[in-house]
């Protein structure tokens, strides 16, 4: 399996299961929680990063490490991605 799909489907799995959660807006959840979910970390956090950088995922500094929520804004973007 080529690089470029799997970077596809682990952020359909992270958004996936961050809808099922409910993390949109205030409703957030740890990176390392999204994380420890996935064998391979490294194509998971390189997933979250391009979902951040879409606009998709906003991220949420805290004292306690990196947060990360669904953009309430971008349903219509979110929904197409897990359409594909």
């Amino acid at each position: 399996m080529n690089h470029n799909v799997d970077l596809i489907s682990t952020k359909k799995m992270i958004v996936t299961r961050m809808v099922h959660n409910k993390n949109w807006n205030k409703s957030h959840t740890a990176v390392q929680t999204v994380l420890k979910h996935f064998k391979d970390q490294r194509t998971a956090d390189k997933a979250i990063k391009e979902l951040i950088k879409e606009g998709l995922v906003v991220p949420k500094p805290t004292s306690y490490g990196k947060e990360i929520s669904l953009n309430i804004k971008k349903i219509a973007e979110i929904r197409n991605l897990l359409d594909e």
